[in-house]
């Protein structure tokens, strides 16, 4: 059992889809607490050729609240505002008539929880990229809230009863791989592929979100981007 936990991050960039694909289980780790000016409802989208940041705006945010304990605003005009915004950024790519549709869905889904909108988002793009890793958010399994950091990712880690762990090349400093191989767990780190695609014009701006991604590749070119055979 190849286990991946993360904190959700809506339509964060590739490397995070590419961690789905790589592994059996993937657990969202939702009853943490909400970073303000985070990438959790924040990433980059390409308009005008330029990076641009995009926001999904919180009802009464905290510090010291769980993101699973957050929604979303309630003011409908942010949803139409963001679909305006990709409409006139990406109009022009070659697979928006592909994904503006199930981008339309994202946005649509009714339930405004924060840890929901962001889950539903992120199987929804699982399932249009033939992904088929179970994904499960640790509000609704696990209960070891009294558990932090490394001790906590170990304890999910044995009670999926996993045989390998990985991780994203940020984790590096957090975990170690004494610890896991004490529990006959292997620890691994993603490596990092530099994705470039041709965007509108100039050099690719990497690492926006898989709204940029998706509007110029298919589907298809996904596990050859990812270099899995």
């Amino acid at each position: 059992m190849k286990l991946g936990i993360m904190q959700p991050y809506f339509m964060p960039y590739f490397s995070y889809f590419k961690l789905i694909k790589l592994v059996d289980r993937f657990i969202i780790l939702d009853d943490v607490n909400f970073i303000k000016k985070g990438w959790i409802n924040r990433n980059q989208i390409l308009i005008n050729n330029k990076a641009y940041l995009f926001t999904l705006p919180i009802s009464s945010s905290s510090q010291n609240k769980k993101i699973n304990e957050l929604n979303l605003s309630t003011e409908i005009t942010w949803k139409k505002n963001f679909l305006k915004t990709i409409k006139q950024g990406y109009a022009k790519s070659p697979q928006f008539h592909n994904f503006f549709p199930l981008l339309e869905e994202i946005i649509s889904f009714n339930d405004l929880n924060l840890s929901s909108f962001i889950g539903n988002s992120l199987m929804s793009v699982c399932n249009y990229l033939n992904i088929e890793t179970e994904i499960i958010r640790t509000s609704s399994v696990f209960c070891n809230q009294d558990l932090t950091g490394e001790s906590r990712i170990m304890d999910i880690c044995k009670k999926n009863r996993c045989t390998e762990y990985i991780n994203l090349p940020g984790g590096r400093s957090l975990y170690h791989s004494n610890l896991f191989s004490s529990s006959n767990i292997k620890l691994h780190f993603l490596k990092e592929n530099e994705v470039t695609y041709k965007q509108f014009q100039g050099e690719c701006i990497k690492n926006l979100s898989m709204i940029d991604y998706l509007m110029f590749n298919s589907p298809a070119n996904f596990n050859d981007h990812c270099n899995i055979n």
